[in-house]
């Protein structure tokens, strides 16, 4: 029988500092690794549904997969706004392997977010879970995150949503 550890961790330490969450998760994790657990949770996601292959038919051309491992991957890295993504795609080695075959427009990366906001809060709470659970000794084994932690990863995934949208959206205004 495989033995599981359990992490009991509060949010906030006893002098009342919150628990950390580095906004690029690659200083915790190689981003590397950060590339292989998102492709490996967005590979676990249903790409059946009816409305997504009428658009695939449609536009033959559109990458549902490849837009939302590049996006997770910058998201969980620190780069929030949809211009600097596109260039990261063009010209960052770390994104080439998980990016469309098309570089993106940063146009179609702010549709795709606001379209698909749920299942980017789900792909960053799952990469940035692992990355948090990396930081532990028994990390490997550690089944689930106790409800106040998972609600801060939950929170902190969030959060890099919305400075994507304001950032897109300050990007607009010039």
């Amino acid at each position: 029988m495989i033995e599981t550890a359990t992490l009991e961790m509060p949010t906030t330490t006893a002098s009342g500092i919150g628990l950390s969450i580095p906004h690029d998760l690659s200083v915790w994790v190689p981003i590397s690794q950060l590339s292989e657990w998102i492709r490996a949770d967005i590979a676990t996601v249903d790409w059946t549904n009816p409305d997504l292959l009428e658009q695939l038919r449609r536009q033959p051309e559109f990458e549902p997969k490849a837009l939302l491992n590049t996006m997770t991957l910058a998201y969980a890295t620190s780069i929030f706004g949809a211009e600097e993504i596109a260039r990261h795609c063009s010209e960052d080695p770390a994104f080439r392997s998980v990016r469309p075959k098309l570089p993106p427009i940063p146009a179609e990366l702010k549709k795709f977010r606001q379209e698909n906001r749920g299942v980017f809060k789900w792909s960053l709470a799952n990469v940035i879970t692992r990355a948090l659970k990396s930081q532990f000794e028994e990390g490997d084994r550690i089944q689930e995150l106790p409800s106040g932690l998972r609600r801060h990863v939950v929170e902190n995934a969030t959060e890099r949503l919305d400075i994507a949208r304001h950032l897109d959206r300050g990007a607009d205004v010039f």
